[in-house]
């Protein structure tokens, strides 16, 4: 009974962190546990111990070609793969699908029928939320915008990020953490840049940001979304 409900283990193979970083956060929402593969000579012993229901795997690759790499992969466990790619070439979808993989999809993507196709390929439908609503805000993951009063927002992706990020969060995110999402590292001056992009997104939402009451927090003690929780 345990192993029924547990959540689909997603396994992605890219080198662009912030990729990994935006299916972690969408695909979460729609019941799936994501991690990035630690691309390297350990690979394909990571994935059989590890065990993922399924792989999304990028054409384009250092050191090896997606291809090559299903071709290895195949010599060691069946596991679904399917390419999520920025090649947009006929011939490679062609040659993945006749390759074994179960789906060809490409980047940019919608995060919905990523998740929705996912599902499709494992057979499996997790619960899929659409809107999270917060006070007067109403987060829209199908259409991936964010709505105030009604009315869309402007936000770039590194605001989408984080509004995200503190939407899943039942309780506040750490400072380094909410940069380790964002940007994959803490470089110099990220607690900075951190504080000036929480400043933005509390002119955007906020009613008064002076005394905000949606994004509460510092960098001190760390952020949260407090309305709706």
């Amino acid at each position: 009974m345990e192993e029924s409900r547990r959540r689909p283990r997603i396994l992605v193979v890219d080198e662009i962190e912030s990729i990994i970083r935006l299916l972690q956060l969408e695909l979460d929402f729609q019941g799936f546990d994501v991690e990035g593969a630690p691309i390297g000579p350990g690979i394909f012993t990571y994935i059989e111990e590890t065990r993922p229901d399924l792989i999304l795997l990028e054409v384009i690759l250092p050191g090896i070609d997606g291809f090559q790499f299903l071709e290895d992969l195949r010599q060691r466990t069946d596991v679904p793969v399917v390419f999520l790619t920025t090649s947009k070439n006929e011939a490679d979808r062609a040659q993945a699908f006749e390759m074994g993989a179960v789906g060809y999809l490409n980047k940019p993507f919608e995060p919905d029928e990523l998740g929705r196709s996912i599902a499709e390929f494992l057979g499996t439908l997790p619960s899929t939320p659409t809107i999270i609503r917060a006070g007067n805000i109403e987060i829209d993951l199908s259409r991936e915008i964010v709505l105030k009063s009604g009315t869309p927002l402007a936000l770039t992706s590194n605001e989408w990020i984080v509004v995200l990020a503190l939407a899943r969060s039942p309780q506040p995110i750490g400072t380094d953490d909410l940069i380790d999402t964002v940007w994959g590292s803490r470089a110099v001056g990220a607690r900075r840049f951190l504080g000036r992009l929480i400043d933005k997104l509390r002119t955007l939402l906020e009613d008064d940001p002076s005394n905000p009451r949606l994004i509460t927090g510092n960098l001190d003690d760390g952020f949260e979304l407090t309305a709706g929780h």
